[in-house]
C-alpha cells in the first residue's frame, strides 16, 4: 500500500538530509567529493554497521560487544585517522 502522504512527506525530507550529511563528510573527510569518497564514506557510516548489527537484530538479540569495536577498526581503515586507511 501507499503511506499517507505526510509519512512519505518526511521520509523523502530525510533521505534529502542524510544524502546531505553523507555529501558534507565525504567533502570534509578527504577534501573532496568523489564517487570513491562518497562509496567509502557510505560504506564506512552506513553499509558496515548496518551489516554488523543485522543478523542479530533479526534474532531479536543484542550484538556483542566486539561488534562495536570491530565498526570502528572498520571505520578508521577506510576513513583514516589511526594509520590504517585503505
Amino acid at each position: 500500500g501507499e503511506w499517507p502522504k505526510e509519512v512519505f512527506e518526511k521520509a523523502r525530507r530525510l533521505s534529502y538530509e542524510l544524502d546531505d550529511g553523507i555529501k558534507k563528510f565525504a567533502q570534509q573527510t578527504f577534501g573532496t567529493l568523489t564517487y570513491i569518497s562518497l562509496l567509502k564514506t557510505t560504506f564506512a557510516l552506513i553499509d558496515v554497521p548496518y551489516s554488523a548489527v543485522k543478523r542479530y537484530l533479526l534474532l531479536g538479540k543484542t550484538p556483542p560487544k566486539i561488534v562495536d569495536e570491530l565498526i570502528t577498526k572498520t571505520f578508521f581503515a577506510i576513513i583514516g585517522g589511526r594509520g590504517e586507511d585503505i
